[in-house]
């Protein structure tokens, strides 16, 4: 006699006169059971209908399903309940039996196909002279990695069923149908039962995501090497990694799994002089088990590799004595890409000006010019001036001056006393 059969008859042997009887039943009616597995509940009732001539009606036992918080909910769907599963999460459902009227109600979970009961992931209940046998098959129909629990609980007059099971990725896209049956008897009377089904469908429902800055610099005329990375989705698949609206001569590579479990793809790309400032490039990558595409944009600003530079002649410190016009050369040596530079200068003194740049003998020189009052004698004034391409993505170049306003005599003496 199985452990199953021997806990249901020792159980009601406590209860009720009669074991020797009681055991038979109980044979008969796990038999009835596990032989009509597509519509257990019916004919379990029928057939042992007409072997018990008793009046004592027995009440069709309950049964209720149950997720604990953190595991996906079961859902009724035009009258069928049904969990979303995700893969890499697990899954719980509770199940638990009991007789309306307070007596104990026996709980077999399993799947039910080709006309056995199955009562575990690998084992099904089989009628075997007369008793019950467990046989084992070496190709589960329970999902793959799930445990089924049966507990009973005498304390409380019912019994528990626990499903548990956490989906891999080889059972994304996949549905089982779990039918969970509940059995009623008190001798001598008529066992009931009741029987319902719960579907899993599972789903993937991680996506893989982006690792990389949303600004990238390069610089014209110098190739670069920009790693797009891409860290895969829970269940760890192959990633496929791509791109839209690529610049004319730049190429992305094929994805490949680095040291860290990451998938990265390789843009190469030399910018021209055309290609000087910003281009949005949008990456794509998809689970290579998925259909859904994540994308990033990412904005490549592209710098002129050269840039003018500020005369060596320039002098760093300057005095400008008070009531005295004051001229100031900032000259530029322009690049070669181009002589059209903006020059512009920032902390300026008051009545400070500062003129257009223009073109003499291969350099730009611009002027500032000055006449220091009264009120600014002592104090220091320090100048950046700043030069750049007047093209987009230029690298400007700066330079700075202190000038200081000093009294009108102070030149003249130190004029003097240079001689």
């Amino acid at each position: 006699m199985s452990d199953l059969i021997k806990i249901a008859a020792s159980r009601d042997a406590r209860r009720k006169p009669g074991f020797g009887k009681l055991t038979g039943r109980l044979v008969l009616l796990a038999i009835i059971i596990m032989a009509t597995s597509f519509e257990p509940a019916e004919l379990m009732v029928d057939a042992y209908a007409g072997a018990s001539s008793t009046t004592v009606v027995v009440a069709v036992p309950n049964i209720s399903l149950s997720t604990p918080a953190g595991s996906p909910p079961i859902i009724t769907n035009g009258g069928r309940k049904e969990i979303q599963a995700v893969v890499g999460q697990p899954l719980t459902v509770d199940i638990n039996a009991s007789d309306p009227n307070g007596y104990n109600g026996f709980v077999f979970t399993g799947v039910t196909q080709n006309n056995k009961f199955y009562y575990s992931a690998n084992t099904y209940l089989v009628a075997q002279n007369g008793q019950m046998h467990l046989d084992n098959i070496k190709t589960p129909l329970l999902p793959s990695g799930s445990t089924l629990t049966n507990q009973y609980k005498t304390g409380g007059h019912f019994t528990h069923s626990i499903f548990t099971w956490t989906p891999t990725a080889a059972d994304n896209n996949t549905s089982v149908t779990v039918s969970v049956i509940a059995g009623n008897y008190y001798y001598p009377a008529t066992p009931v039962s009741r029987t319902m089904n719960f579907t899993i469908n599972t789903v993937d429902a991680t996506t893989p995501s982006f690792a990389m800055n949303a600004e990238q610099t390069l610089v014209m005329g110098f190739e670069a090497k920009i790693p797009v990375t891409v860290i895969p989705d829970t269940d760890n698949d192959s990633v496929l990694i791509s791109a839209s609206n690529l610049p004319n001569g730049a190429v992305l590579g094929p994805a490949a799994k680095n040291a860290g479990g990451q998938w990265v793809a390789v843009l190469t790309w030399t910018p021209s002089a055309a290609q000087i400032g910003s281009s949005t490039i949008t990456f794509e990558a998809q689970d290579a088990q998925e259909s859904t595409v994540v994308s990033s944009q990412v904005v490549f600003i592209v710098q002129n590799g050269a840039s003018p530079a500020f005369s060596s002649s320039m002098p760093a410190m300057m005095e400008a004595a008070q009531n005295v016009a004051l001229t100031y050369e900032i000259i530029v040596i322009p690049d070669a890409q181009t002589s059209d530079v903006l020059l512009t200068a920032t902390g300026l003194p008051p009545g400070a000006v500062l003129s257009k740049p223009v073109l003499k003998n291969g350099q730009l020189v611009a002027s500032m010019t000055w006449q220091p009052d009264a009120s600014q004698i002592g104090s220091n004034f320090s100048v950046t001036f700043t030069a750049e391409d007047n093209v987009a993505g230029a690298v400007p170049v700066m330079f700075t001056t202190t000038f200081t306003a000093v009294p009108h005599y102070s030149v003249i003496n130190r004029s003097l006393f240079r001689r």
